[in-house]
């Protein structure tokens, strides 16, 4: 686990071209939304003073006067937020077949990714969907008889921390499930890429590899996973300085930008680095 860990964190490393890539093309799609943010909030409430009461922390009473107010113009940006989720998933299907694909077949450079977005696209679009169904019905199945349990828990437990630790309990059992899901969903995809057979194929496959080595595969996408949690904490440890200034600004867009550019070349390693733990003698960096 961890042999594979380091090749994919080398792996990531090399494969810095192609994350670059990933990152203008997410900015790209970013910007469409951010216009539009802009200009609804630079023609309602752009001039008020009262924003600068959420440069501290959250406002609700701000929030509640701003869609009071100004609804009528922010109802339809809220409207088109449904359409904008569901075009990230299609995107996000783009990205991360162009991703495997270039980490797969160790090409570092651009053309790889579109290459291999275009090629697989539509193969993981459907092995998409089975996996977001499968996603639904496993997060109904859990969610809806633990919350109605957790609703009349107090009638019956003594105590609430009881609930609480229930709570806390469940949320550490789900997350281990997401993260199986999202291995086995990976598998399924590298074998496609590698060895070109059907999804079914793929999909039953990877369960059989990854539920023979569960442990060591879940182990390593959750070391990815910290190093996530490790850049955004330190990203929130220096924004939480309360200095305003212009300098400042400009430092926290370009310090902003960078986070979002080493969170692609995680996603980079995590899939470098579960490719290698598949097949460990195949998709080692190149020196």
């Amino acid at each position: 686990m961890f042999k594979s860990f380091q090749n994919g964190i080398l792996a990531g490393l090399s494969q810095w071209r192609m994350a670059l890539t990933v990152y203008l093309f997410q900015l790209l799609l970013a910007i469409t939304l951010g216009v539009q943010v802009y200009h609804v909030l630079e023609a309602s409430i752009g001039n008020s003073l009262e924003l600068n009461k959420l440069l501290g922390n959250y406002d609700h009473t701000v929030i509640r006067d701003l869609l009071n107010v100004h609804g009528a113009s922010i109802s339809p940006l809220l409207g088109q937020f449904r359409w904008l989720a569901l075009a990230y998933l299609i995107f996000s299907v783009f990205i991360h077949a162009g991703i495997l694909h270039a980490v797969i077949n160790q090409e570092k450079n651009w053309l790889a990714f579109w290459k291999g977005g275009a090629t697989w696209f539509f193969r993981f679009f459907k092995l998409g969907a089975f996996y977001l169904l499968l996603l639904a019905v496993i997060s109904a199945a859990i969610w809806l008889p633990f919350l109605g349990f957790f609703a009349t828990s107090p009638e019956y437990l003594s105590s609430e921390k009881i609930s609480v630790w229930l709570l806390i309990l469940m949320i550490v059992f789900y997350l281990f499930l997401l993260i199986f899901l999202f291995s086995w969903s990976l598998m399924a995809r590298i074998k496609i890429i590698r060895e070109g057979v059907t999804n079914w194929t793929a999909i039953r496959q990877g369960l059989f590899w990854l539920t023979r080595h569960c442990f060591s595969t879940t182990g390593l996408v959750a070391l990815f996973f910290l190093v996530h949690v490790l850049i955004f904490f330190i990203y929130w440890e220096i924004n939480d300085t309360g200095v305003v200034s212009l300098g400042w600004i400009l430092f926290f867009m370009l310090l902003q930008q960078l986070v979002a550019y080493f969170r692609v070349m995680v996603r980079v390693m995590t899939f470098a680095g579960v490719s290698h733990h598949f097949a460990p003698n195949t998709d080692a960096p190149e020196p």
